[in-house]
């Protein structure tokens, strides 16, 4: 059975204004801890050092989960899978969607910023890709007119 897979693939300036992101959300919580630490007496650390500390890990998690999960993506990217009778769309190894391929309409590329993708256009819904780059709508596109 004929096959291709097509792998989604992130910006490499998504990934470094997402960690200069995360990086200063992350900054921020340790000068938090390193100001309650230094310059608090005992007495305001016995009432303010839990809340600091929880405020502090919430910022440094905060910052660094979404770069974590591009990184993630980078090195397991979601795959598209298309053959003559349908398109599978993997995301961390396991099946997410199958598509027949009668049943999509349209394929579009969508590209706001952080936000890209395929949209498939089906009968009663639009479902995205993320991630997936022109180059795969376009051969896509290719693959469903020569089949």
């Amino acid at each position: 059975m004929d096959s291709r897979t097509f792998r989604s693939s992130i910006k490499p300036e998504l990934l470094r204004s997402k960690l200069y992101y995360g990086t200063s959300l992350a900054f921020i919580g340790m000068l938090l801890w390193l100001y309650a630490g230094i310059f608090m007496p005992v007495e305001a650390l016995k009432i303010w050092g839990l809340p600091l500390a929880i405020i502090g890990i919430t910022l440094i998690t905060i910052g660094l989960l979404p770069y974590r999960k591009l990184k993630r993506l980078v090195d397991q990217p979601n795959q598209v899978i298309i053959t003559t009778s349908s398109l599978t769309y993997l995301e961390r190894q396991k099946v997410r969607k199958e598509i027949l391929i009668s049943d999509i309409k349209a394929i579009s590329f969508f590209d706001e910023g952080s936000h890209y993708g395929i949209i498939l256009k089906l009968d009663k819904e639009d479902l995205l890709l993320p991630f997936f780059n022109a180059r795969v709508e376009r051969e896509l596109n290719e693959w469903l007119l020569d089949s």
